[in-house]
């Protein structure tokens, strides 16, 4: 079963809202299916389709908003 990437991004409209601020837009990318690879197994399969998936929605990300992805939150442990 293919994996068929969708990402949502949001930009600013002409409108302006009862809060001073732009009304929001929304824009849904959906992208090529993802297919599985016959000749993997599938777990295989599964790391390499999120890989792609993930690769794409950045590629989107990086090009709508014209600044690479970065992530700033980190892990932190808890203890039990």
């Amino acid at each position: 079963m293919p994996i068929i990437p969708i990402f949502i991004t949001m930009e600013d409209s002409d409108i302006m809202g009862e809060d001073d601020f732009p009304v929001q837009e929304y824009i849904i990318h959906i992208e090529e299916p993802i297919y599985p690879n016959t000749e993997l197994s599938d777990k295989e399969n599964m790391i390499k389709m999120k890989e792609q998936n993930a690769a794409i929605w950045k590629n989107i990300y990086e090009e709508f908003y014209k600044v690479p992805l970065e992530y700033t939150t980190e892990k932190k442990e808890i203890e039990l």
